[in-house]
């Protein structure tokens, strides 16, 4: 049942973004720790630096151990590198052997919170042993030797902005900051302007390792007017190679995000 709601959904995302033009994400600057720049490969039309986009950026938390417990098969025991955090939404996700990722945040860090959910996520229960610790009980015995997960952090996004100088340039004003050397991953559908033109992103997962050299913050700009001279005129982008993503943690990620593009659609015409 699962997989056909899942054809389904996306037989519907690509009939929704099938008449809309396409972008692809070529390369990202993440020197500033406030600021992610995306550039991409066509120019953004537009009469206004304001963008709209269902855009979500993660931090992928280094792992330091996952193990099956010897004597529940249904519980994997995970040890992280990097500290959970209050206040803070994250994903659990599981590659390969189930068919749902699951959201949960973190209001107060508590050790031994437990996250229950019903069965038909995949998951029962998430418990919290302490800031690096996770046990997490599936519904189901676990059968497959490869036991991977990727727990994501979410960055809060404050504002998107067309950079009026590049019109190939989108600056994602971001309220946590990046950290040098982490690995992150952007996750876009679709990018509409202010006139609610619409393009949809071809390479919609882009991965990355954030290189930051300047820790300032940075002022989303007040106006949002793009300049009307030859400023407009794009100066040309080297090319970047998209980084691989392996097609079980992309499948995963949108049937994830699948809901929150559907949402970003209906409210066009809202």
């Amino acid at each position: 049942m699962k997989k056909i709601l899942f054809i389904i959904s996306l037989m519907f995302f690509s009939i929704s973004y099938a008449a809309n033009d396409e972008l692809s994400i070529v390369d990202i600057d993440s020197s500033n720790s406030n600021l992610l720049k995306i550039f991409v490969d066509t120019e953004i039309e537009a009469n206004s630096s304001d963008l709209s986009s269902d855009l979500k950026l993660f931090e992928d938390l280094n792992i330091e151990n996952i193990a099956r417990d010897l004597e529940n098969d249904k519980l994997v025991k995970i040890v992280l590198k990097d500290e959970l955090e209050k206040n803070t939404s994250y994903s659990l996700l599981p590659i390969f052997w189930v068919d749902w990722s699951i959201d949960f945040k973190i209001e107060d860090l508590i050790n031994g919170l437990e996250i229950k959910w019903s069965s038909l996520d995949g998951v029962d229960e998430l418990k919290i042993i302490d800031s690096t610790h996770l046990d997490v009980l599936f519904s189901n015995a676990i059968e497959s030797d490869n036991v991977d997960v990727k727990i994501l952090k979410e960055y809060w996004v404050k504002s998107l902005k067309l950079n009026p100088d590049n019109t190939k340039e989108i600056q994602v004003f971001l309220d946590n900051s990046l950290v040098n050397n982490k690995n992150y991953l952007v996750m876009m559908f679709a990018l509409s302007n202010s006139d609610w033109k619409e393009y949809s992103i071809k390479n919609y997962i882009y991965d990355f390792t954030a290189n930051v050299t300047n820790s300032d913050g940075v002022n989303i700009p007040e106006e949002d007017k793009l300049k009307q001279d030859s400023a407009l005129k794009n100066t040309a982008l080297n090319s970047a190679e998209t980084p691989d993503t392996g097609p079980e943690t992309w499948i995963l990620l949108l049937f994830t995000f699948i809901i929150s593009s559907i949402v970003f659609i209906r409210k066009k015409f809202n």
